[in-house]
């Protein structure tokens, strides 16, 4: 759908260079899980490499996602980024 070119693109742990970081988060309207992809996308529109790198993960078993009502709100923010972002796929 967005031609993102990341494994794992809702992994908590973000680092970001203090060039972009203002540019980025100021342009920002997505304040709930698709958050991670606004700023790959955002980053990818100026020409931003972006690297992954390998973490340890420790999995949480208290987790207080709601699979039902936050994969719908995810759903939403996805297509409000599709209307936003126009791409060549």
């Amino acid at each position: 759908m967005f031609n993102i070119r990341i494994l794992d693109t809702q992994c908590g742990f973000k680092v970001y260079h203090k060039n972009y970081v203002k540019y980025v988060f100021k342009r920002m309207k997505i304040e709930k899980y698709a958050h991670d992809i606004e700023v790959i996308l955002i980053l990818n529109s100026i020409g931003i490499k972006i690297k992954e790198l390998p973490v340890k993960w420790k999995h949480r078993s208290d987790s207080k996602i709601n699979i039902i009502t936050d994969s719908y709100n995810m759903f939403l923010d996805l297509f409000k980024l599709r209307l936003r972002f126009s791409f060549n796929d």
